[in-house]
């Protein structure tokens, strides 16, 4: 089974690593009247952990999300940080917390209704009953939303490197320069 971690491991990175190299190349292409929009954003869901579990904790996350408008996609960078809201539980009865903190980079497509994938490092900490883990790595994600005058409603899902995280967020344009 470690080894279908490491491998996966390597996989994330290679993506984290190619989608670095796009982003960087077609910077190179943007245009100095460029727009970016600054959003702030909130969301909540299950955390799904990688241990037997009774019932997964939700958690909590707050964003800060830098966009730019480049030739027809949204590129950004994405800073989000979780907490968990409740509680899961083990099989035995101990209670099972999440918190994450991560570094996104986005690619979201234009329109009302929009797909959005991100990719970037993230380091958890899962605490279950007195034992606590702590990994850094990649982490996945994408999702489906709208926008809806100044505001985006997003659910997304997200793989990191031992927790899953299904969420519903909303984000607010706090800032266009």
């Amino acid at each position: 089974m470690r080894a279908t971690g490491a491998c996966r491991r390597r996989e994330h990175h290679a993506f984290v690593c190619g989608l670095l190299a796009i982003l960087l190349a077609t910077l190179t292409l943007i245009p100095m009247q460029a727009r970016a929009d600054l959003f702030v954003g909130a969301k909540a869901g299950s955390m799904l952990v990688d241990i037997p579990t009774a019932d997964d904790p939700t958690n909590l996350a707050v964003a800060l999300c830098v966009d730019l408008d480049v030739m027809r996609l949204d590129l950004g960078v994405t800073a989000e940080s979780t907490r968990t809201l409740r509680e899961g539980q083990t099989r035995n009865g101990g209670d099972i917390e999440v918190a994450t903190d991560a570094l996104y980079l986005t690619i979201k497509s234009p329109g009302t209704i929009f797909v959005k994938f991100r990719a970037g490092f993230i380091d958890e900490r899962l605490t279950a009953g007195n034992r606590t883990d702590r990994e850094r790595g990649t982490s996945l994600g994408s999702g489906l939303g709208a926008h809806v005058g100044k505001v985006r409603i997003e659910l997304e899902y997200t793989i990191g490197e031992d927790i899953e995280y299904l969420s519903l967020g909303v984000q607010v344009l706090a800032s266009r320069f």
